[in-house]
């Protein structure tokens, strides 16, 4: 079995975990997981670590969320003020284009 097929499966089980496979891709991912002994090892130890990682208690500090929450507010107030400066550009722009046409 060449190289290029373990690459193969290493990129197709990680993309599986991130954002899912295509239908052609998990038939080919899983033959080859039941062919080849050494990636069907490492998928599952991945597999196996991932799950215990997900088990692990995190502590975040306390009104975490509530920072994130005032920070992603205050940043969709900038992103409105920016859009609604913008437009005023844009209308400025288009009123300055429209004039000097005229001349």
């Amino acid at each position: 079995m060449s190289e290029n097929q373990h690459v193969r499966a290493r990129q197709l089980f990680t993309q599986s975990l991130v954002e899912g496979l295509e239908p052609a891709d998990q038939t080919w991912l899983a033959a080859h997981l039941l062919e080849c002994n050494a990636c069907s090892r490492d998928t599952t130890a991945t597999g196996e670590l991932l799950s215990a990682l997900r088990n692990v208690p995190v502590a975040v500090p306390r009104q975490l969320a509530s920072r994130t929450q005032m920070r992603v507010r205050l940043r969709a107030q900038q992103a409105l003020q920016a859009s609604e400066s913008n437009l005023l550009l844009w209308v400025v722009t288009a009123a300055t284009l429209a004039r000097s046409r005229r001349r």
